[in-house]
């Protein structure tokens, strides 16, 4: 996930820098729409008033970015990420970065990078897709739900 969810932002980056931090700003605010209206952004620290509000959301964005980044199965957990958020932050990464390379394409010509984002895509889209295959497969059937 890092190389797919780095190699989109960068390829946004090359067309402009609002690209990319419109990206990572819409998955992040989305994200944290989604925790309020499902009423659970508030983080376990007791600390309460405006510094309870800032941990909260300052932890809410660290376990979004770094589970953006790294997949880690861990934050899976309803009280972290949850198992939905997690996957479909899987599945943006997946499509965000055929989506950034047709937006590099129309708007810069940078041939090289273009070309290895394709070989990036091919190879680790895959790869990504046979490894969720094995995790769900291999998942005991008591845990499924």
């Amino acid at each position: 996930m890092l190389v797919i969810r780095c190699t989109s932002i960068v390829l946004l980056g090359l067309v402009g820098r609002n690209w990319a931090l419109g990206f990572v700003g819409a998955d992040l605010g989305l994200y944290l729409i989604i925790k309020m209206l499902r009423g659970d952004l508030w983080y376990w620290l007791p600390l309460g008033g405006y510094a309870e509000i800032l941990s909260s959301t300052l932890s809410r964005i660290l376990v979004k970015i770094v589970t953006d980044f790294t997949s880690l199965v861990q934050f899976r957990h309803p009280k972290e990420l949850g198992g939905v958020s997690w996957l479909f932050s899987i599945f943006l990464a997946m499509v965000s970065l055929p989506v950034a390379i047709e937006i590099n394409e129309r708007t810069n010509n940078d041939k090289v990078a273009i070309g290895l984002a394709w070989k990036v895509l091919w190879i680790l889209i895959p790869t990504v897709l046979l490894s969720l295959v094995v995790f769900f497969v291999t998942i005991e059937k008591k845990y499924r739900g």
